[in-house]
């Protein structure tokens, strides 16, 4: 039987081992997860993002140029 923690009870106790085992499993995710990036990272070329408009956003600098609206009919 393990030993209680002062101050706590049964119940606070299971409760912070759950919570404890939690948190470890957790940080191997989080682990797992920081190193599946690392290695997509380096298996796929970054994208260029061309952001020159002149006013300093991305995209198309007038969208109705690039997409005009349909039946305007001039």
């Amino acid at each position: 039987m393990p030993v209680l923690e002062p101050g706590l009870t049964s119940a606070d106790q299971a409760e912070l081992v759950a919570a404890r085992r939690r948190i470890a499993q957790l940080e191997d995710e989080l682990a797992v997860t920081r190193r599946a990036i690392e290695l997509v990272k380096q298996a796929v070329p970054q994208k260029t993002v061309r952001s020159d408009r002149g006013d300093g956003r991305r995209g198309a600098a007038d969208p109705c140029v690039v997409f005009p609206a349909a039946g305007g009919g001039a």
